[in-house]
């Protein structure tokens, strides 16, 4: 792969750095730079929004939202797939603000016929509703006659139905589902020990029976890089206890890329994604690893505009100065990828270079103009930044 490439588009020849990947093209990289690709896109995405939503994307809206009255209407042509697949949407897009609506909708699909034992996505639809701080899905679903297995209970937090199919059966401890989990996984990924010490404990617990009965701690299920255990508490579930007791156990901490699936998770300073983020530090994570190839976590959180992810990590040690390979800082990366200016601003604060120049010469202000990104520009040009 050559270190530089022109653009079809605009002529300009850049660092490969600036070029998307494409299999179809004999050097490995698009014909196109990062900066036409994306101004295509923003044209497109101006004209989409001009058109009418389909009847289907319509009922997708109105199921996040909890709309009842739109999707009251859209009952008589769905068939019981569909139904499924709306409640797991529903039950998916939980919200303290829209949870009575939400739960609502719930009630409606399953008594016009939505199955409360389907499988969806992420597993059985009550161990979906276990990954949410409320009790009520779980508790709508066992309504409508949900059944309880080794996965359900896990999930659940029911210690003395997880106890007793163990004591029937050992071997449900390592039995895989239909989506590849284990019960060990619903149990990490369990939400419900929110503002409920009593359910911590529960989940703790099963934790150490499923274990004890010769559960894979480091299982793994298709589809996404990290999903051991361990990587579903640190990513998902956020019980810090039950995370440390895994790592206790022999867990694989992960490296930077599970680190920053984490702080992806985060919400604020202080919450349960932070001290997981912590723990992997504390476990052998460095703050300025690289989460993927050419990138480190500073200057992935950045570029996705993420301020609680970067403000932690800066508050850590990660290297503000720090370049990828075409020279570029992550004010550079963030001026070019970000809509606000917030992270903009707490970079400048941590001393990130205004007008330090990329292996092109050019400057953060450089990449916010090409990008279109007229409040990150007026952001930098107040504050003396120049191309």
């Amino acid at each position: 792969m050559t270190e530089t490439k022109t653009c079809n588009k605009c002529g300009e020849t850049k660092a490969t750095s600036h070029f998307n990947g494409s299999a179809a093209s004999p050097d490995g990289l698009a014909a196109r730079c990062r900066a036409c690709v994306n101004a295509v896109r923003r044209s497109a995405a101006k004209r989409g929004q001009e058109k009418p939503d389909s009847l289907r994307a319509q009922l997708v809206a109105a199921t996040k939202k909890g709309d009842l009255q739109v999707v009251r209407k859209s009952l008589p042509g769905l068939s019981p797939p569909q139904l499924n697949a709306l409640l797991s949407l529903a039950i998916d897009s939980h919200g303290p603000r829209k949870a009575a609506r939400l739960l609502t909708v719930c009630d409606l699909l399953l008594s016009a016929g939505a199955e409360p034992d389907a499988c969806c996505e992420y597993g059985p639809l009550l161990c979906l509703a276990a990954t949410k701080d409320t009790t009520a899905y779980v508790e709508k679903l066992k309504e409508y006659g949900a059944k309880a297995d080794i996965f359900t209970t896990a999930a659940s937090g029911d210690h003395t139905g997880v106890r007793s199919r163990l004591h029937r059966n050992s071997a449900l401890a390592g039995k895989v589902d239909a989506v590849g989990k284990t019960a060990l996984h619903y149990c990490a990924g369990s939400r419900l020990w929110i503002n409920d010490e009593a359910m911590r404990d529960s989940l703790m617990a099963i934790a150490v029976l499923l274990l004890e009965a010769g559960a894979e701690i480091d299982a793994e299920y298709p589809f996404l890089l990290h999903s051991t255990p361990f990587a579903v508490a640190a990513t998902g579930g956020g019980n810090v206890q039950l995370a440390e007791y895994l790592l206790d156990r022999g867990a694989n901490v992960g490296d930077a890329r599970l680190l920053f699936d984490v702080l992806r998770s985060m919400k604020r300073q202080d919450d349960e994604f932070s001290h997981i983020g912590d723990l992997l530090l504390a476990n052998g994570v460095d703050v300025n690893d690289e989460y993927v190839d050419g990138l480190n976590l500073l200057h992935g959180q950045a570029r996705h505009e993420d301020v609680q992810a970067t403000m932690w990590l800066l508050d850590r040690g990660a290297d503000v100065a720090s370049r990828i390979a075409d020279g570029r800082t992550v004010l550079h990366l963030a001026a070019d990828r970000n809509n606000g200016v917030k992270v903009i601003e707490l970079l400048l604060q941590w001393d990130a270079e205004l007008n330090a120049r990329d292996n092109q010469g050019q400057t953060s202000l450089f990449y916010a103009r090409q990008s279109e990104k007229s409040r990150i520009v007026k952001f930098l040009e107040e504050r003396g930044g120049f191309v």
